[in-house]
């Protein structure tokens, strides 16, 4: 195989970018992350791959409940700050604020969007692994354009 038409191949992938949140043992975390997307209208059914040795990922598996949040395509900054490691002092995570949902999922407040999902399935193969996670509560704050990673000077995959 042509390993670097394969990776090419896989980066032609249309992912948006979208943070994701996570809370377990009073600890918020948060990630931005780029492979998402819907499975089912009935249930409304979403999937997340993770990696593996993030703390996010320990946040999504311990408390099986985690937020989705859709980036705005003027939010690169906003989406660059989850690159780096959580750190949350209990009104913020990596500076920007946000508040628990009911079931106690941290909510960003910048985001143009979000999805709260109890996860119901899990595919636990290669380095990420797959959270299907039902839609228990939605927001939309605005109405912008979702980021595209092919419109922003990162890439991920392959």
């Amino acid at each position: 195989m042509d390993l670097q038409a394969r990776k090419r191949a896989l980066q032609m992938i249309e992912n948006g970018v979208f943070v994701l949140t996570a809370r377990w043992e009073n600890y918020s975390f948060a990630s931005t992350v780029t492979w998402v997307t819907q499975t089912s209208f009935k249930p409304p059914l979403v999937a997340i791959a993770v990696k593996t040795d993030s703390g996010i990922y320990q946040g999504v598996k311990n408390s099986m409940r985690f937020g989705l949040h859709i980036v705005g395509e003027d939010q690169e900054s906003f989406a660059a700050s989850f690159f780096k490691p959580s750190r949350s002092d209990g009104s913020t995570i990596n500076g920007h604020a946000y508040g628990l949902s009911p079931s106690g999922i941290p909510i960003l407040r910048d985001a143009s969007a979000f999805l709260e999902c109890r996860v119901t399935g899990v595919v636990e193969e290669g380095d990420h692994h797959v959270f299907v996670g039902e839609v228990v509560e939605a927001g939309v704050r605005d109405d912008s354009k979702p980021l595209l990673l092919r419109n922003t000077r990162w890439s991920y995959g392959g």
